[in-house]
């Protein structure tokens, strides 16, 4: 007798649980609930920076009295900007004699609010017109905090490629400033 009183509470207990749990969940069925839809993602919203355009401007040490000189053509598609950039390499052989030597290679930036991080690459062979092996190719990265649609400052960590150290570089990295505007 005292098993079934025990029997007894315990499916009472079980069905007045059941119940409170179907009442708190908002339903009486015991069947569960479609699952909803996910909202769709919003569209990344369009960078306010606009760097797109013909910049010019220098490349080199703080204190450098003939810094690289600097051009870019940059094209933008949303937060991703990109395109050639050339720069002019002055050298003074200390004897009076001036050579100008261009280099080619690309510029990329990609924007996150007012902040640009910048790649420069300058492929194997754009250092054989001033003497470097065919080889030397240079990478540079570095972000550009507080850029404008008309002024990009940077310090931009250059690394050499080894084939480079020696003969247009004479360490394997160095940090160089870049300023430009439109």
């Amino acid at each position: 007798m005292c098993v079934t009183r025990v029997c007894r509470w315990c499916v009472r207990s079980l069905l007045i649980s059941t119940a409170l749990a179907a009442i708190a969940c908002g339903s009486s069925s015991s069947s569960p609930a479609a699952p909803s839809a996910a909202a769709p993602a919003a569209a990344p919203a369009a960078p306010s920076l606009n760097l797109a355009g013909s910049w010019s401007g220098t490349l080199g040490k703080t204190n450098d009295s003939k810094p690289i000189q600097v051009k870019w053509s940059a094209t933008q598609s949303a937060a991703s900007v990109t395109g050639p950039v050339s720069l002019v390499v002055t050298n003074n052989d200390g004897n009076g004699n001036t050579t100008v030597f261009p280099v080619a290679g690309t510029m990329a930036a990609t924007i996150s609010g007012s902040d640009a991080a910048i790649t420069l690459t300058l492929p194997p062979g754009a250092f054989t017109s001033i003497g470097g092996p065919s080889t030397c190719s240079v990478n540079g990265t570095g972000t550009a905090s507080s850029a404008t649609a008309s002024a990009i400052s940077a310090a931009l960590n250059i690394v050499f490629d080894p084939s480079c150290v020696g003969t247009i570089a004479d360490h394997a990295s160095e940090t160089d400033n870049l300023v430009l505007s439109k």
